[in-house]
């Protein structure tokens, strides 16, 4: 149970097993989307429990003044290298505690990814 004022696992690239609850670099939007809860139901969460989100106050992570084809481009280009990266990768050499580290964040943003896709598959049919 997490209380008011307790301390929390907030470093990049924290497992389940540090009971983390976000992330310095993600933004409350983020961190409500991963959980999939709404943005005001994590306002909710972050009042009750006086949890504090840093990256909120970073300039360029909110969404005013973004430059989406930008966006769009960067996904585009780090998927091309990620796409090579795991071709290469032979997985029968990677440790079991690995796969079972990543295997369901993996899971879960080529879920989001694959929403990604038809998104702008959508909009290519509309255009």
């Amino acid at each position: 149970m997490i209380a008011r004022g307790d301390e929390l696992d907030v470093s990049v690239g924290a497992t389940p097993r540090g009971n983390a609850v976000g992330c310095f670099y993600y933004p409350v939007s983020q961190i409500a989307d991963d959980l999939g809860i709404t943005r005001n139901g994590m306002a909710s969460f972050r009042k009750r429990y006086g949890i504090e989100v840093p990256a909120d106050a970073v300039p360029g992570l909110s969404n005013r003044n973004v430059d989406y084809d930008r966006v769009v481009r960067e996904i585009g280009m780090n998927l091309d290298g990620l796409a090579s990266a795991a071709r290469q990768c032979d997985v029968s050499k990677v440790s079991e505690e690995t796969v079972l580290e990543w295997a369901d964040s993996l899971e879960k943003s080529l879920s989001a990814l694959n929403r990604f896709r038809r998104d702008l598959n959508k909009e290519s049919a509309r255009g």
